[in-house]
């Protein structure tokens, strides 16, 4: 889940709050409609069940065909790694500058190095449907050469089927086209993140080694350490009021 980045709806946070505003003044314009999309058997394809896959495509950007694209509904921005663009033969000074950076799961914070826009066909040639994209450009080593996310999503008037990897979209000729995700890349990725994970998170042995406890630390050199030690005496004191209270008094010294 990642907010943030280049909105072309919502470029600033006073745009997004007029837009709350709108919807607190009445119903919303109706929106345009599309071709009725159906999942039956014959649009289904064969896989893995159960899974818990993401939907994981090939798509065309600019003259490159792009495979590890994730289709993430929890996007609100369209990303592309700087690896992915330098393939294409772009480089940092053809991105437009951008101050507003990616939020992720968590709070936190990436600092993207620009946009760019590129055409985007999705689906193959004879049923496709291509629009201009522009990208927020991230320089990560992700699993990922590009995320779909909503803009891109509600652009091509995508409906997804997650049980069956399966995307349906508005194709250029207002028909309905079909773009199958990938089990086995979905998985591959999936690989990619684990390792990658494994390779930056310190074993259970590393963190106790690296954080010592309380007993380690005082076993170094006990003469060194003060240890808590039992009470000998209560003493009784005057407070406000006339009434009197038992304070604890220790041992003297630290116990050798």
């Amino acid at each position: 889940m990642i907010f943030g980045g280049y909105t072309e709806e919502y470029p600033t946070i006073r745009a997004a709050r007029n837009s709350v505003h709108i919807l607190l003044k009445g119903p919303p314009k109706a929106s345009s409609t599309g071709p009725t999309m159906r999942f039956d058997a014959t649009t289904s394809q064969t896989l893995q069940q159960p899974h818990t896959d993401p939907l994981v495509v090939t798509l065309k950007i600019g003259q490159m065909k792009v495979k590890r694209v994730l289709v993430d509904t929890g996007s609100t921005a369209d990303l592309i790694t700087m690896e992915c663009l330098r393939k294409m033969k772009f480089e940092e000074k053809h991105l437009q500058p951008l101050d507003k950076p990616l939020i992720g799961f968590g709070g936190s914070q990436v600092i993207p190095l620009g946009t760019i826009i590129l055409p985007v066909r999705v689906g193959e040639r004879n049923g496709s449907r291509t629009v201009p994209i522009r990208f927020t450009v991230v320089d990560l080593t992700f699993p990922y050469s590009a995320i779909m996310g909503l803009p891109l999503i509600n652009k091509i008037k995508a409906a997804i089927f997650p049980h069956q990897l399966l995307l349906q979209f508005e194709r250029d000729d207002g028909q309905v086209g079909i773009l199958k995700g990938d089990q086995m890349m979905a998985r591959q990725c999936l690989i990619n993140t684990l390792k990658r994970g494994a390779s930056i998170t310190p074993s259970k042995r590393e963190r106790e080694e690296d954080s010592p406890t309380v007993m380690s630390v005082y076993l170094e050199n006990p003469n060194t350490h003060e240890r808590p030690h039992p009470i000998q005496r209560y003493e009784e004191v005057d407070m406000f009021g006339g009434k009197r209270i038992k304070i604890g008094k220790d041992l003297p010294g630290p116990v050798k």
